[in-house]
């Protein structure tokens, strides 16, 4: 191992809403690191200008995970940039529904694209991207990360979610994502697909024209 280094916080709304996690990694030409995940800590290390700062929401039934976006130094030891990404609020019906219901946003995929803009894919359960949205959420953050050119959801949703989850994620030549996931109740499917996506199993996907290098 010639480097190794934690990133995360120490403080959290409550002993049983800990810990951060990261499940998405990618490397520029200048061998930065980038990574993304999750995190429930209310001092996660965001950076001076980052797209999001605010720490995830929290009452006394519970804490809402929010995802995370970083880019570590080539040896590990500067955080260039850090920031929260996602929504505390998720809808909910009656006072006993709602103890206890928080988002959840973690990025689970990214590619950093030759200008230093990042794509990243997520799986959420909000309800402020615009409404109550459960799948996957893709975004493309400027570099640095301090402003988000554009975002969408991917797959089926509805009032009672589409279950659809983002594993990884790639660019190809022409600037255009190729994501790979699992669909618990179907996904969109184009013409001429390869197997019925009305049904539940893997998919493959891929998004034209959403990065910078078209």
């Amino acid at each position: 191992i010639t480097a190794s280094a934690l990133i995360g916080g120490s403080q959290y709304a409550a002993s049983y809403v800990s810990g951060t996690g990261a499940g998405a990694l990618d490397l520029d030409a200048a061998g930065n690191v980038y990574l993304g995940g999750y995190t429930a800590a209310l001092d996660f290390p965001v950076t001076a200008g980052a797209y999001q700062t605010a720490p995830p929401g929290y009452d006394n039934f519970g804490a809402a995970t929010l995802a995370f976006l970083a880019e570590v130094s080539p040896g590990l030891n500067q955080i260039v940039f850090a920031t929260y990404y996602g929504s505390s609020t998720v809808q909910c019906l009656g006072r006993s529904n709602c103890a206890g219901a928080w988002g959840s946003t973690n990025v689970t995929a990214l590619a950093v694209e030759a200008s230093g803009a990042i794509l990243a894919a997520a799986n959420t359960i909000v309800s402020t991207f615009p409404a109550f949205s459960r799948g996957i959420l893709a975004a493309r953050f400027a570099p640095g990360g301090g402003s988000i050119a554009w975002s969408t959801l991917i797959g089926p949703e509805g009032s009672s979610g589409g279950s659809q989850f983002a594993h990884a994620l790639a660019l190809d030549s022409k600037g255009d994502a190729v994501i790979v996931g699992s669909a618990v109740n179907g996904m969109y499917e184009s013409a001429g697909a390869l197997q019925s996506c009305n049904e539940s199993g893997g998919f493959v996907a891929k998004i034209s024209g959403i990065s910078g290098a078209n």
